[in-house]
């Protein structure tokens, strides 16, 4: 009798998963396709920024960021005012789960800016120095779809081909979030 039993709840999970599991893949995609949308990010570099999006289809997404960096204070020797400019490709990855899907994203950066430094022992020999800095940069993450008008996003930039001034760093770092809303057709 304990046999049966132990058969019987096992086919119902059994069952029971397979149902799930058609129901979800019967389930529409929440990725967006064919939209246009807005977001805001903040990470690389200690930036906060807005950016445009155009979803090609659910697995391509194009784009451009606009940021905004100061960096200074009284009590520093020197202080940057930042503006980048990052037009960007987004590819997803098959979903891992439900709603998130895995991403690599490739960012042209353009970084233009003014660096100030303060002489501590002689305050009339200050000076200002402007900069222009290009590089590519390849990030890697996830994005999370609650909503079809809505993803939020978190990922680390894992490649930084600097191209003026030539540099070139590889590894995980430099976190960034984010949040994307798309309007409806």
């Amino acid at each position: 009798m304990n046999f049966r039993r132990l058969l019987t709840v096992f086919a119902f999970i059994f069952v029971g998963l397979v149902s799930s599991l058609t129901l979800l893949s019967q389930e529409k995609e929440k990725v967006p396709e064919e939209q246009l949308g807005i977001g805001s990010e903040l990470g690389m570099d200690n930036w906060i920024g807005f950016h445009g999006i155009y979803t090609l289809t659910p697995d391509m997404h194009f784009g451009a960021h606009v940021g905004f960096v100061f960096d200074g204070g009284t009590r520093t020797i020197s202080s940057t005012t930042n503006l980048l400019f990052a037009p960007y490709f987004r590819y997803y990855l098959p979903k891992i789960a439900k709603s998130l899907k895995p991403f690599g994203e490739a960012r042209l950066v353009i970084n233009t800016g003014t660096r100030s430094v303060a002489n501590p022992n002689d305050p009339n020999n200050a000076g200002s120095q402007s900069f222009t800095e290009t590089a590519i940069k390849i990030i890697v993450g996830a994005q999370w779809f609650p909503y079809s008008s809505v993803g939020v996003y978190g990922g680390m930039n894992f490649l930084n081909l600097g191209l003026d001034p030539t540099r070139f760093k590889v590894g995980l770092g430099q976190a960034i979030i984010g949040v994307e809303w798309f309007l409806d057709r």
